[in-house]
């Protein structure tokens, strides 16, 4: 018998965990606009970092995937320092290993891989804007290529769109069936 929250997993989270899903976009539109906060020149965005948490509690509730083989990661260092707070806070209770998940910036990850990572892109605001950080294709590259088995991206569509290479990407997501509307 599955325990309460596998019967009443949202759908998005669902596409997460199913094995033939190799890549996953994660669609925060559902959840409104404007859900960035910015601080100085960084920018956080505390509904995706509530986001990768669960579906990093869905891979490793149950021993099912070992913490290690997990990375978190995002262009913001505010969102990193974010995402690594709700890590610890989360998982080092019980001596879980929210130490063995690695969350860090796109460039702390450039030539590593991890069997499962999951991008947290930020900027979600209605006025459509990217900021400056996601406009690096190389950075991105990066963070797209990272992945050995699987890839959740987390983010605003609607903004993400404003740049074409991203909603070139997107299209071509939605044609494989890759997009998980998000809803609270």
């Amino acid at each position: 018998a599955g325990s309460q929250m596998e019967v009443d997993a949202p759908s998005w989270l669902e596409k997460c965990m199913d094995p033939r899903e190799k890549i996953v976009f994660v669609d925060t539109d559902g959840a409104g606009l404007d859900l960035e906060a910015i601080r100085g020149t960084s920018v956080s965005n505390a509904t995706e970092s509530d986001i990768c948490v669960q579906v990093l509690g869905k891979f490793i509730q149950g021993k099912k995937i070992p913490p290690e083989c997990i990375g978190i990661m995002s262009v913001y260092n505010m969102q990193v320092s974010l995402l690594q707070q709700r890590v610890r806070d989360e998982y080092s209770k019980g001596g879980a290993s929210g130490g063995a998940i690695e969350v860090h910036t796109v460039d702390k990850f450039q030539g590593r891989d991890k069997s499962i990572i999951i991008i947290s892109f930020v900027r979600s605001n209605s006025r459509l804007d990217c900021g400056t950080l996601l406009l690096d294709w190389r950075r991105v590259n990066v963070a797209l290529t990272r992945a050995k088995h699987k890839l959740i991206l987390v983010g605003s569509s609607s903004t993400l769109a404003s740049v074409p290479i991203f909603d070139a990407m997107l299209k071509a997501l939605g044609r494989k069936g890759c997009l998980a509307p998000y809803k609270r």
